[in-house]
């Protein structure tokens, strides 16, 4: 008896491996997807309420033709948190190459953040990707100099259209002087 169990478990343990082979051989030959995703440098320090840009590549390893894949976007805290979510849908055939850019709102406090990438494709297959980057601060202080700047430009075209204004009010007065003095002369004569 022990000896016909040990086949059952051995006939039973080789179908198994033979039906894991099989799925593994047909994901391969449809295909077989990784992606990657890269902040370039300029962006890796990214101010809030700027844009953030990331580099996405989608490669097929597998079999060429046209294949739908479902892409989800995420940036995490450094406490693992999502402060943003994005989905797409993308057409693959062997490779894409493109860019998305990402908001980064006004409320996210400075930080350390993680952009993270997932792919899914073939009934829930999924590749993934990440990378790091940080949120500034925007420096209160550069906005008052602007704000500065701004305001002082303000005060000069006033005061040159003041002057302006003064200045053809002298230029009449002098005029109007000249006029009356020539006819004062005129009378004398």
């Amino acid at each position: 008896m022990k000896f016909f169990i040990i086949i059952f478990f051995m006939v039973m343990s080789l179908s198994l491996s033979l039906s894991l082979v099989d799925a593994l051989t047909s994901v391969e030959e449809s295909a077989l997807f990784d992606i990657f995703v890269e902040i370039l440098e300029p962006h890796q320090e990214v101010y809030v309420g700027e844009e953030l840009f990331v580099a996405i590549k989608l490669v097929n390893f597998g079999e060429a033709g046209r294949i739908d894949v479902f892409l989800e976007y995420e940036i995490w805290d450094d406490s693992g948190k999502v402060v943003l979510n994005r989905k797409e849908t993308v057409a693959v055939e062997t490779q894409v190459n493109f860019i998305r850019d990402f908001h980064i709102a006004e409320s996210t406090l400075p930080g350390s953040y993680i952009f993270y990438a997932k792919l899914i494709y073939a009934d829930g297959i999924e590749a993934d990707s990440q990378h790091s980057f940080d949120v500034k601060a925007v420096d209160g202080e550069g906005n008052y100099w602007i704000l500065f700047w701004v305001l002082l430009g303000f005060i000069i075209v006033y005061l040159g259209f003041e002057f302006k204004k003064f200045w053809d009010r002298f230029l009449i007065k002098i005029r109007i002087k000249k006029i009356v003095k020539g006819k004062g002369e005129e009378g004398v004569y």
